[in-house]
């Protein structure tokens, strides 16, 4: 829901990859699409979300509170 609001803080440099991962993937794949629909170049999603990354026990690390799209809350 910030993602339009906050593009300034996504790199458009096309050699940093921009990587979106929600809970689910649903979110993250309509951030790729409009994302690309404003000229990001290297845009991917996670397809199985944080829910498929944890069930398949690979390493998490808490989110900080603060960094450019960290959400804090």
């Amino acid at each position: 829901s910030q993602l339009e609001a906050r593009l300034a803080a996504i790199p458009r440099d096309p050699a940093q990859p921009v990587l979106l991962v929600c809970n689910g993937k649903n979110r993250a794949a309509g951030g790729a699409a409009l994302l690309h629909e404003r000229g990001y170049a290297n845009v991917r999603h996670v397809g199985s979300g944080m829910s498929g990354w944890a069930a398949r026990g690979w390493p998490m690390v808490a989110p900080a509170s603060s960094g450019p799209l960290g959400s804090g809350s």
